[in-house]
């Protein structure tokens, strides 16, 4: 992932604009999950989210998008986590995000 979609991500994620939805990419509102505020980030439009091609491009590995899936829909952990709380994590963890030959 570029680090100016990795920062535009985290923004979008802070900027209260979108509501957290869990389970769904996009409730056809103003709710996201994390991964649809990361297609958001992109500009795109809605008819590539979700597609391995679209993965692919943005620079998310499996391993990486089942992570943020886990922990925006608490399949796996006991602690809840808001955009704000996985912007932080994001942010902590941007070298797993961040690929060096786009730093």
């Amino acid at each position: 992932m570029k680090v100016e979609l990795l920062v535009a991500w985290v923004n979008k994620l802070r900027s209260g604009e979108f509501t957290q939805v869990r389970r769904i990419l996009n409730n056809g509102r103003n709710g996201r999950c994390v991964l649809g505020v990361l297609h958001e980030a992109t500009g795109e439009m809605w008819n590539h989210v979700g597609d391995r091609k679209w993965i692919k491009k943005v620079g998310l590995s499996d391993h990486m998008v089942n992570k943020m899936v886990d922990m925006n829909d608490n399949t796996r952990n006991k602690n809840d986590m808001d955009f704000f709380d996985l912007a932080d994590w994001i942010e902590e963890h941007k070298d797993s995000f961040v690929k060096r030959n786009y730093e």
